[in-house]
């Protein structure tokens, strides 16, 4: 069930990505092992949407719900895009270094690093977690458009321009599987 709610968010239609949780919470029992999921996809939602009182109440959840699983750092990397998205780019920061700390290859945790590095103004460190962010992950468009759209906040259009060719490519490479 939670699956869906993702690919709901991941197709853009964030409204029924919420429909879906609430349908499917609504049938779920109350200790369903599913549960804790659901709250990580509907943060992902809220957090798309900018709704991020909300998002961090869903993170809670999710947190709660696998408070007895060490390796659970989802709940981190939600966190770390819902202070991005807060402009507190410190605290992000330190969001993704406790993914990274579990997971140090998990691309949107790298990602995310790096943006919150250019949003600290330490471009250089920003380009070398988008270029680990790459590495690992060269098939994520998002990846590569979150670097260009740094670069571009950095006033070089033309390496900007680039990295969203790269996001293009990548996305064709993803979708021949």
């Amino acid at each position: 069930a939670p699956a869906l709610v993702f690919v709901g968010a991941a197709n853009g239609d964030a409204a029924t990505a919420l429909a879906r949780a609430a349908q499917f919470e609504s049938a779920m029992a109350a200790h369903d092992v599913h549960r804790p999921w659901m709250h990580l996809a509907r943060s992902i939602v809220l957090t798309h949407l900018r709704h991020l009182a909300e998002a961090e109440s869903e993170v809670d959840r999710y947190e709660a719900g696998l408070r007895h699983v060490p390796y659970a750092y989802y709940g981190h990397a939600v966190r770390g895009m819902i202070r991005l998205a807060q402009q507190r780019p410190r605290e992000a920061l330190a969001a993704f270094a406790k993914v990274l700390a579990i997971n140090p290859n998990y691309p949107l945790a790298l990602a995310g690093k790096a943006r919150a590095l250019a949003a600290l103004g330490r471009p250089a460190d920003a380009d070398r977690a988008f270029a680990e962010a790459t590495r690992v992950a060269p098939d994520r468009p998002e990846v590569w458009t979150a670097w260009a759209d740094a670069l571009a906040a950095q006033g070089n259009a033309a390496a900007a321009d680039a990295k969203r060719v790269e996001a293009t490519r990548s996305k064709e490479r993803a979708a021949k599987g």
